[in-house]
């Protein structure tokens, strides 16, 4: 499973955004969330059929700093993901929810008080529940530079490198962003918690209101037989953009509360053999989706 785009960057922002490569207090910093979302049933756009799609994602993560300017990390997380279509099910049997894991670890260090540099990585896996857990088995990289001002700006910028099952490996670019425009407003590209790109805009310590936007591939070992047609592998690439409020009842981050809706757009549904030949390609046209997020940071 290829947990959105950048799945480690987050890790740091948070700890480093307003600090820059200076001392924190405390030396750790511990966040977690746990997110569930539903999207409704839309046509497939080339093909006789409906998907629905119901996700239930959680991760905890903790950061330690042994030294002034270095940063070491790492975060387990899982869940379920159910895909509910008749077509995927009578032609691959994909019926069943595809439970997801992965474990990922990071350091950076601060060469100067401004710029540090990062590696990272995760090891992952995603599977039905009839294939092996290790025909599920990804891996991702991330390697570069980081820029901190000290006073709410952070950059990231490097290569990402990630598998997919049964296919060569993909190099690509990656930039990640925090960035305090004004007190009220902040602008994040991969957030700090759960990985999404989001416009926020919080009158008090209590509310937040904003915009979010959520780019993610995840991909899914299959239990291959004769009967489903050496189906190995199952590929959804999907953008969801909705709006949300946050509650903070402690008005902090210790207790978080976002509920959001939105539209599932530009979903893709690729089902490959295990020699990575496409036996199906589809897209779903929009869809209306409505979730909620309870995360923490302490």
């Amino acid at each position: 499973m290829m947990i959105r785009a950048c799945p480690l960057l987050a890790l740091t922002t948070l700890a480093v955004a307003a600090e820059g490569g200076q001392p924190l207090a405390p030396a750790w910093h511990a966040s977690g969330y746990l997110s569930g979302h539903h999207v409704g049933a839309a046509d497939f756009s080339e093909q006789p059929g409906r998907l629905t799609v119901d996700e239930l994602l959680g991760e905890g993560r903790v950061l330690f700093k042994p030294f002034t300017g270095t940063f070491i990390g790492g975060g387990i997380g899982g869940g379920q993901v159910s895909y509910r279509s008749d077509l995927l099910d009578q032609r691959y049997g994909i019926d069943d929810p595809m439970s997801v894991g992965w474990g990922r670890a990071m350091a950076i260090q601060f060469l100067s008080e401004r710029w540090g540099v990062l590696a990272q990585g995760a090891l992952l896996t995603g599977a039905d529940g009839h294939a092996a857990w290790k025909e599920g088995l990804q891996y991702q990289i991330m390697v570069g530079p980081v820029y901190a001002t000290g006073d709410g700006f952070l950059l990231m910028a490097g290569a990402y490198i990630a598998s997919r099952i049964g296919l060569p490996a993909t190099v690509q670019p990656i930039v990640s962003l925090d960035w305090r425009m004004a007190p009220a407003w902040r602008l994040r590209i991969f957030d700090p918690v759960d990985n999404l790109s989001r416009l926020t805009w919080a009158p008090g310590p209590r509310f937040e209101v904003g915009a979010r936007v959520d780019v993610r591939i995840m991909e899914f070992a299959l239990a291959h037989t004769a009967d489903w047609g050496q189906a190995a592998v199952l590929r959804d690439r999907r953008v969801l953009v909705a709006a949300e409020c946050t509650w903070r009842p402690l008005a902090d981050d210790r207790l978080q509360i976002r509920p959001f809706a939105g539209v599932s757009l530009g979903r893709a549904m690729q089902v490959r053999d295990r020699s990575g030949n496409t036996l199906f390609d589809d897209h779903i046209n929009h869809a209306p989706d409505l979730g909620v997020t309870l995360r923490s940071d302490f």
